[in-house]
């Protein structure tokens, strides 16, 4: 890893920024963990500053491609519907932007599956330092998960 000097928007550790940021397969992309934007969750984090499959920086690396996905109809596309926020009140639907008409989100939380009350896909909600939704019915990742 990189001793980067700390300027906002340059991660301290790697020097991700958010035009070069880092990358896993479960996690995504990075995200800013403080708010000078000084570290970015993939250096933060143990659990995914030490997966095997994390890049850093990457635009640093050449060999690096961006995942594709299988869509319902089957069409290829960038990314799974998802929606990531650091506060539960801000969970919405991850395909069509619907909040949730309920005030306790700990039942949405802890769900398995969310259906949306407007459009009708099956959502579910991961906790990992921020509240991920991720569209699980009506999308699937080119490895048929």
């Amino acid at each position: 890893m990189k001793n980067i000097a700390l300027k906002k928007g340059v991660c301290k550790i790697c020097g991700c920024t958010a035009n070069n940021p880092c990358y896993t397969p479960h996690d995504g992309y990075c995200w800013w963990t403080d708010k000078t934007e000084s570290i970015c969750s993939h250096c933060k984090y143990d659990e995914i500053k030490n997966n095997k499959e994390t890049v850093h920086c990457i635009n640093d690396n050449p060999g690096w491609k961006p995942p594709k996905f299988i869509d319902k109809d089957g069409f290829e596309c960038d990314s799974l519907a998802e929606i990531t926020t650091e506060f539960e009140t801000e969970i919405i639907c991850p395909c069509c932007g619907h909040k949730p008409s309920t005030e306790d989100y700990s039942s949405i939380i802890g769900a398995e599956e969310n259906e949306c009350e407007s459009c009708g896909c099956v959502y579910s909600v991961e906790v990992f330092h921020h509240f991920s939704t991720v569209c699980v019915k009506y999308r699937s990742d080119s490895e048929g998960k």
